[in-house]
């Protein structure tokens, strides 16, 4: 009966140590308060998480950080952050933290994950992997091509009075509802 006791509490103690230790990991990545956003479209986003506890550990706070960001999610789960590696930096800043690595550019994915060092020097595992998308950053960068049937641009033309009559017979309604007609 000892026997099966002690080795209740071992198993227990042992699962505790367990929770607690990985219980630390950052979660809720988001970059320009967004999770995974499509169209980013500032060459230096924010990013920021937030840190699952547990109540054996809510009381703990976080001394630095590690970031890195990469243009693959294979090169992220391969540790190179290709785009920018953020080294230890000794802060306890979750949010608002300024993008520095290499210039991003239009329609550029952007993978990244974090980790984190508490009180007593100890990291955190790697959070799991994000992603941001940047968006159209120059006016030169734009792919588009207009999209019609083929011999409508002979109508084209048709579109600026179209809009110009509209917007004359709405002048002319609001002032009839004005009265001033």
């Amino acid at each position: 009966m000892k026997i099966n006791y002690i080795l209740y509490l071992l198993f227990a103690t042992s699962f505790l140590f367990t929770i607690q230790a990985n219980s630390n990991i950052p979660t809720d990545l988001q970059c320009n308060f967004r999770k995974n956003p499509f169209g980013v479209d500032v060459t230096n986003p924010v990013l920021g998480w937030t840190i699952n506890t547990n109540p054996q550990t809510r009381a703990m706070h976080q001394t630095g950080y590690r970031i890195l960001v990469a243009a693959s999610e294979e090169d992220l789960k391969n540790g190179r952050g290709n785009l920018w590696d953020s080294g230890k930096v000794i802060s306890d800043q979750m949010g608002q933290i300024v993008y520095s690595g290499v210039p991003l550019l239009s329609s550029q994915a952007c993978w990244w994950k974090v980790k984190i060092w508490n009180g007593q020097g100890k990291s955190s595992e790697w959070s799991k992997p994000a992603r941001w998308i940047m968006g159209v950053l120059k006016n030169t960068d734009w792919k588009a091509q207009w999209i019609s049937a083929s011999g409508a641009d002979k109508y084209a033309h048709q579109y600026a009075s179209a809009r110009s009559d509209f917007n004359l017979w709405v002048f002319t309604v609001i002032c009839k509802s004005l009265n001033f007609t």
